[in-house]
C-alpha cells in the first residue's frame, strides 16, 4: 500500500474516532443515549474500530522501522547485542 494512501486511510480512522466520541463518552458513563435513531451501539463500535485499527498500524510502522535500523545496524553491533542478551 502506498505511504499517501495509508496516510488518508490513517486520517479517516482518526475523523472516525473524532467524530463519534460523543457516543463513545455517553455510553461509557452510562448516559442517555445520543442518537434518536437507536445507532449508538453501531456508533461504538465504528469507534472501537477505528481505535484498534490505528493501533495495530501504529505497531506495524514501529514494526517495520525496527526492522529497517536492524537492517542496517554494522553487524559488529548486531552480534555485541546478542552476545549481551545471552549472558542474561
Amino acid at each position: 500500500m502506498s505511504k499517501k494512501i495509508l496516510n488518508k486511510v490513517k486520517q479517516w480512522l482518526k475523523e472516525e474516532v473524532k467524530d463519534n466520541q460523543d457516543v463513545v463518552d455517553a455510553k461509557d458513563n452510562k448516559e442517555a443515549e445520543i442518537c434518536s435513531d437507536g445507532t449508538d451501539d453501531i456508533i461504538y463500535g465504528r469507534h472501537e474500530c477505528a481505535e484498534g485499527l490505528l493501533n495495530q498500524i501504529k505497531g506495524w510502522e514501529e514494526e517495520e522501522e525496527h526492522k529497517a535500523r536492524v537492517k542496517n545496524m554494522p553487524e559488529e553491533i548486531l552480534v555485541k547485542s546478542w552476545t549481551m542478551d545471552e549472558e542474561n
